[in-house]
């Protein structure tokens, strides 16, 4: 798992595909070993952004600061 500056770090095992999910700058970035969608809620469980990624590196987009949940994984935007 790798880390990058200061910035968190997740990995999860969803349905066998092996994902890491991180933020560099205001981004969420997701790294996948398959195609698949991430659904990207706020602390309130509202969708903000529901993305198709492929296999490989995949940013999902620019958020602001705060507490976000990618796939039942919280991420945090500094």
């Amino acid at each position: 798992m790798a880390q990058q500056d200061d910035n968190t770090t997740l990995q999860t095992n969803a349905n066998a595909d092996q994902v890491v999910i991180y933020t560099q700058d205001s981004n969420i970035i997701l790294v996948a070993s398959e195609s698949g969608v991430a659904t990207i809620c706020n602390l309130n469980g509202q969708i903000i952004k529901s993305v198709n990624y492929q296999e490989g590196l995949n940013n999902l987009g620019d958020f602001a600061q705060g507490v976000y949940v990618v796939n039942s994984v919280k991420v945090i935007v500094k």
